[in-house]
């Protein structure tokens, strides 16, 4: 959780908007993976069809970032 409010705090500086979107996408996957991992929940299609969605526009947003 602690990544998410970095994430936040940086991203929101330089463009709130996108702080925003990007930072509620990120928490979405880290919160599913503690669902799975740490209370044993079964993933099921719609499950990993909804995560694939976050996952794709984060990665949108990310890779900009970090490959200029």
């Amino acid at each position: 959780m602690s990544a998410i409010e970095l994430l936040r705090q940086i991203v929101i500086s330089t463009d709130p908007e996108a702080g925003k979107k990007v930072a509620r996408h990120f928490e979405t996957m880290l919160q599913e993976k503690n669902r799975v991992s740490y209370e044993g929940e079964v993933y099921h299609q719609k499950d990993i069809d909804g995560l694939w969605k976050h996952l794709e526009r984060f990665r949108a947003w990310a890779r900009p970032q970090l490959l200029p």
